[in-house]
């Protein structure tokens, strides 16, 4: 259902341990959903983070967050090696975590408590999703400020 790609399996495979083609999960969720018409879309949805929250999961384990694949593209060498900057994706990588965990429960909730509204569900799993996202970019932003020398601070000595 979602690509997953082994690090370094191929001449040509790119370096990232996940990577999602939205047009082929959302094909495969559709033909998931017709070939067993007891699965909800719902239910569909809570496998889909369920194995999300799997890769983030072994990804912390293994001690190689799957965002510092994406996160070594936007910084120099010097600055992927800091151990700071693999702490940073393990906080990142652990909000994600923490998501996809919140966006499984509204699943749940759809599920197990039939006379929920819908929206109930989706307002938890977009604010989950774009709260992580949010934090995605806003943490390496905060990381930066804290260990860059201020110009002010340093006029004054």
């Amino acid at each position: 259902m979602i690509r997953a790609r082994i690090v370094g399996i191929g001449a040509y495979a790119p370096k990232r341990i996940l990577t999602i083609d939205d047009s082929k999960t959302m094909r495969d969720m559709l033909r998931f959903t017709l070939v067993d018409a007891g699965w909800s879309p719902s239910a569909v949805k809570l496998t889909v983070d369920a194995g999300m929250l799997a890769i983030a999961l072994v990804s912390l384990a293994i001690r190689k967050p799957f965002t510092l694949q994406y996160a070594v593209e936007a910084v120099d060498t010097e600055t992927a090696k800091l151990p700071d900057f693999l702490r940073a994706n393990d906080v990142i990588t652990s909000v994600w975590a923490a998501a996809f965990v919140l966006m499984m429960l509204a699943n749940l909730m759809l599920i197990y408590l039939p006379g929920l509204p819908l929206w109930c569900g989706i307002v938890i799993a977009f604010a989950a999703r774009y709260s992580a996202l949010y934090f995605t970019r806003w943490y390496p932003e905060r990381q930066r400020a804290k260990f860059t020398p201020s110009t002010t601070s340093a006029g004054r000595l």
